[in-house]
């Protein structure tokens, strides 16, 4: 049996997965069901509370659900400390999670950021080198459906 995959799941998508109902996003369903294991930082746990502490974003999130949501990650995602940077994204933010997934050994980045999932030669260069692939929600699905 192969073994679990090791994924950094960018904030735009772990935000998707606490609003409205966590249990309706397939993400979500599968990391509680241990389809894969989460992996996370202190600065990537720090970007999540504050993206979800903004005001526009209260609307969509059930009282205490950002804070449960929170907790939750902290106990249950693998947490690792980063030790190398590296400078390839446009947008310099998006190098920590590239960062955490050198770290974890993650063998996914999943994200809904189109400079990582459009970017070609990153995506192939991160794959040579560091045998991660960055991925849609779309393909980690079809991805993890194949192992199954």
């Amino acid at each position: 049996m192969p073994s679990m995959p090791r994924v950094i799941v960018d904030t735009n998508l772990l935000v998707r997965m606490v609003a409205g109902a966590p249990a309706a996003s397939p993400l979500h369903r599968l990391w509680r069901a241990g389809q894969f294991e989460l992996l996370s930082t202190p600065y990537l746990m720090n970007e999540l509370a504050n993206v979800l502490d903004r005001p526009h974003l209260q609307r969509y999130l059930q009282p205490g659900a950002a804070r449960a949501f929170l907790t939750l990650l902290r106990a249950e995602a693998t947490m690792i400390s980063p030790t190398v940077h590296v400078s390839l994204c446009r947008d310099p933010k998006d190098d920590a999670l590239l960062d955490a997934a050198i770290a974890g050994h993650a063998d996914y980045v999943v994200t809904a950021d189109r400079d990582l999932t459009d970017d070609l030669y990153l995506k192939e260069t991160f794959k040579a080198k560091h045998g991660v692939r960055i991925v849609t929600m779309a393909e980690f699905l079809a991805a993890l459906e194949k192992l199954s």
